[in-house]
Order: structure tokens, then C-alpha cells, then sequence
């Protein structure tokens, strides 16, 4: 009794009976419970209910006056969030059903005993409280919802598949995850196989084993791509039992680009490092074979004169003198490599260099039954270069397109198609760049041997169709241009590589 005396709940008393009324009060006083107000009508409760701070409200439903309990009961929880306890000495069906709708906390049926008053005050104050508690449980899961960076999704699991419980994800994702999952319903099936977010065979593996699973994707939007991590986690009732997933979707884009740009700029650099060690080795090399072998060159041309033309000896004579040019040839590739020009770079019009390089091979071209497709918009801004060095690097590339080509179409076919675009770019990391890209619909590059193209007297051709330096020094070239030289290719399919050059769009702005 002390401790029920001690807490000291507050009750407020509608009772149209005076005599029960002035009964009930004394009983509740016995218990240590305060009464805060005694009302024989709906009306006077619902006046003052404002200024009244309880615990708990005990009502009865037959009222005197225009409202009866259950309506007052209706009128008070408009205004405020108090346990309601009905008493009543009976009750039909009709009735019970209107009270279920204002959802008192219990009913008491006259005549009671102290007992089952008390009792009946307790569970309705206590009951009421874990109500509360659990109201801001679930505000402040929403709001743990609504304001992590992830995107989450609940669902219950039931027997005929999955209900959601809560979701904070954006109406772009949502799009493609219908909320309550039906395993009988197709869209279930086709939800869970079409590798937009959770996939079927994941969401059975958290179900079936309690384990949490995580995965990464791709989504392609209409004006971008995306990467995300997945997660489903099991919530579980005991070790084996599933009752609910959380599934937890993290953008993880920036990360990725962040990622991949530094693989990139990581590759570049070990690049640039290596061509500058081979370039240094060139040099010293390059004199070291010049001088046997024009003594090479030379005797085998003495030996060739000697002999009759048809002889033997003289082709063999002839052969050697080839080899030796051809060697003569990698050695002056060597040399180019290894000495850049220190000729002034200047402003170039991105058309007279497309256009320069394409008069030395558009014939060739011709011959091969290559379509060209060449799109230069008009005022882009102008390139800083040394024009005839990237002519050297647009006919290295040419070159390998048409090869590629013929490889891939050796007769005539529509898809024969060497593309070349230019562009402005803008990146954080470079500023404004003129982009030049040259595509072909070739055999394309092979996803083992992609990273070695740029690497010295690597090749692909056979002997006779190239040294294995031309991209090296295409490499080298753009490099000392402040700028990118990147590949993209899909083996069978296409391959295409970027040229970026610096601009001179500050001083056009200016």
C-alpha cells in the first residue's frame, strides 16, 4: 500500500450517480490514488480537459447530457493522449463496438471489487505508459530513418513473403522495389531476378540461414550510374527463426569514381616512370648501335654488288641490308622516344590538325573500304600543342584502327567504321581539356594485355606490321603535352582512345 500511496496517480472521476461517484473516489483514495475531478457529464470533462493534467480517467458510459461516455471519450482523445477506463453495468454488442473505436485502456463491470479496481487501474496506467514508450520508440526509429545517409528498407517476413514495415528510400529507387512482396506474385519473382537492388537468391540465403549478406551493383539511370553496397541483415526471434530483414542500401559512388580515379592516375604514373627509365637506356643505346650497324648496312650492300642478282648469296646480301634499315628504324624510334623536342608549344584550331592528319592516310583508308566518320563542332576553343607531334600520334592510331579493321572486316562491311570526335572536357583535376577520340569497330583489345599496350616493343602485330613503340611514344608525346592519352575497349566489339590536350580557354575568355 505505501508504495502505491507513494506514486500517487492521478485520476479524474465521470460518473453521473452521485452516490457511486462519491464510492468510487473514496475506494480510489484508499489506494493512494489522487483525484484530480469529479464530473457527472461528458460535456464539463470535455470543457476543462485542458487544464486537467492525470493519469488516468474513469468514465461511465451511460452519461447524463447531449454526449454519452463513448462520445466523450471520442472528444477527449482529440484534445489528449489519457488512458480512458469505461465503467458500465452492461453491454450490448452495438455498444461494444462503438467504445472498441475509441480504444479505452479497460472495462469495468459494475458491481466490482476493490481488487479488481485496483488491478484494473494498474494495468490500464502501466499499459499506457509502454504505449508511450513504444510511440517514441518507433518517432525515434523514424527518425533514425529518415535522416541516415543510407537507404533503408523493413520488411516482416511472413509466410506468403514480405511486408514492409518502413522506408526512407527516394522515389527514383523505389521506382523498381515494390514495397510487400507476395511469393505467389509474379512481380515477387521478377523483383527479386532482375538485379535491380535485393536479389531473390540473397533475400532466401538471410531467411534460410540468419546470416547477413552484402554485395555490391551497378544501376544505370537515365542521366547517370550509380554504384551501391547492399546489405540484408536477419532480424531474428531466435537463432534459427527470421521474423523481419533490414535491408541497408549505401551509395557508394563518389567512393567508387574517388577509386577508380586513382587507379588511373596510380597507372599513369608507374607508366610515366617506366618510359622515362626506358628513355634514359634508349639514348645510350641508340648511339652504341648506330655505328656497327651502318658498318652492317654497308657490307651488306658491298657483298650484294658483288654477286649476280638471282644468286644466293645476293638475296641473302639483301635480306641482311633490310633487317639492318628495319633495325635503323627502332633504333630512330628509340632516339624520338627518348629526346622529346623542346620546340614551343602554341594554339592550334583542333580542325587543321584532325584534318592535316587525315590528308596523309585518307587514301589508304579508301583502299581499305573504311568508312570515316569525323565530327569537329564548330568553336571549340584551340589546343596548346606542337601540331606535327600529334599528327605523329593521330597516324599511330590510325594506323592501328586500320589494321584492327581489316583484321575484323578483310572485304568491304557497314560496320567498317573509324569514328573521330573532339570535344571540350572539364575536370576537376585538369581544368578544360580538348578532347580528341578515335574509335574503331575493330578486333578490339583483349582484358589481359589491355595495361601493357603502352609499354615499349609491346605488340600485338605480326613482326613485320610494327616495332611495338608506336603507342610508347604516343604516350610519351602526350605526356610531355600536360595531357592523357586513355584507352577504352571491348574485346569483338570496339576500341577507342581518348587524346586530351590542354586549352587555351582562359585566354579566349579574357
Amino acid at each position: 500500500m505505501d508504495e502505491i500511496a507513494q506514486k500517487k496517480a492521478k485520476v479524474i472521476v465521470v460518473e453521473d450517480e452521485s452516490l457511486i461517484a462519491m464510492d468510487l473516489t473514496i475506494r480510489l483514495e484508499k489506494f493512494g490514488y489522487k483525484i484530480i475531478g469529479s464530473y457527472a457529464s461528458g460535456e464539463d470533462i470535455v470543457r476543462d480537459i485542458h487544464s486537467l493534467d492525470a493519469d488516468v480517467i474513469m468514465m461511465d458510459i451511460n452519461l447524463d447530457g447531449e454526449i454519452d461516455g463513448i462520445e466523450t471519450a471520442a472528444e477527449i482523445k482529440k484534445l489528449k493522449d489519457i488512458p480512458i477506463v469505461f465503467l458500465t453495468a452492461y453491454i450490448d454488442d452495438k455498444t461494444f463496438q462503438r467504445a472498441k473505436l475509441t480504444e479505452p485502456a479497460a472495462y469495468l463491470t459494475k458491481p466490482f471489487i476493490e481488487a479488481e479496481l485496483y488491478k484494473t487501474l494498474e494495468l490500464a496506467i502501466y499499459g499506457h505508459e509502454m504505449k508511450k514508450k513504444l510511440k517514441e520508440s518507433e518517432m525515434s526509429l523514424n527518425l533514425i530513418f529518415q535522416n541516415v545517409s543510407e537507404y533503408l528498407i523493413l520488411w516482416e517476413v511472413g509466410k506468403e513473403g514480405l511486408s514492409c514495415l518502413k522506408c526512407n528510400l527516394p522515389e527514383r529507387e523505389m521506382q523498381d522495389i515494390p514495397l510487400n512482396l507476395e511469393k505467389k506474385d509474379i512481380q515477387f519473382v521478377n523483383f527479386c531476378n532482375n538485379e535491380n537492388f535485393f536479389q531473390k537468391e540473397k533475400i532466401d540465403t538471410v531467411i534460410q540461414k540468419a546470416i547477413s549478406v552484402s554485395y555490391e551493383l551497378t544501376k544505370e539511370f537515365k542521366d547517370s550510374i550509380k554504384y551501391y553496397a547492399i546489405q540484408i541483415t536477419p532480424i531474428t526471434k531466435n537463432e534459427n527463426t527470421v521474423t523481419h530483414i533490414l535491408g541497408i542500401i549505401r551509395d557508394i559512388t563518389e567512393r567508387r569514381v574517388s577509386e577508380e580515379n586513382r587507379l588511373i592516375l596510380e597507372a599513369q604514373l608507374r607508366q610515366s616512370q617506366k618510359l622515362e627509365a626506358i628513355g634514359s637506356l634508349a639514348s645510350g643505346m641508340a648511339h652504341e648501335i648506330n655505328n656497327p650497324l651502318m658498318g652492317v648496312i654497308n657490307y651488306s650492300q658491298l657483298i650484294r654488288d658483288k654477286m649476280e642478282k638471282d644468286s644466293q648469296l645476293w638475296k641473302y646480301a639483301s635480306s641482311i641490308e633490310e633487317e639492318g634499315y628495319r633495325i635503323s628504324t627502332i633504333v630512330q624510334n628509340l632516339l624520338s622516344f627518348a629526346h622529346r623536342k623542346n620546340d614551343t608549344k602554341k594554339p592550334e584550331e583542333v580542325k587543321d590538325i584532325i584534318d592535316s592528319a587525315l590528308k596523309l592516310t585518307h587514301l589508304l583508308f579508301k583502299k581499305s573500304n573504311i568508312h570515316l566518320e569525323v565530327k569537329i563542332p564548330e568553336g571549340l576553343p584551340k589546343a596548346i600543342c606542337r601540331i606535327q607531334e600529334i599528327h605523329q600520334v593521330l597516324l599511330n592510331l590510325f594506323n592501328n584502327s586500320k589494321f584492327a579493321l581489316n583484321q575484323k572486316y578483310p572485304t568491304q562491311n557497314e560496320d567498317k567504321i573509324l569514328r573521330i570526335e573532339a570535344s571540350l572536357i572539364t575536370e576537376k583535376e585538369f581544368g578544360p581539356m580538348i578532347r580528341i577520340q578515335v574509335e574503331d569497330h575493330g578486333t578490339g583489345i583483349r582484358p589481359d594485355i589491355i595495361e601493357k599496350i603502352f609499354d615499349p616493343f609491346y605488340t600485338t602485330k605480326p613482326r613485320s606490321e610494327g616495332t611495338g613503340l608506336g603507342l610508347s611514344v604516343s604516350y610519351g608525346i602526350i605526356r610531355d603535352h600536360d595531357g592523357r592519352l586513355l584507352v577504352e575497349s571491348e574485346e569483338g566489339k570496339f576500341t577507342r582512345f581518348n587524346i586530351d590536350l590542354p586549352t587555351n580557354l582562359k585566354e579566349s575568355i579574357i
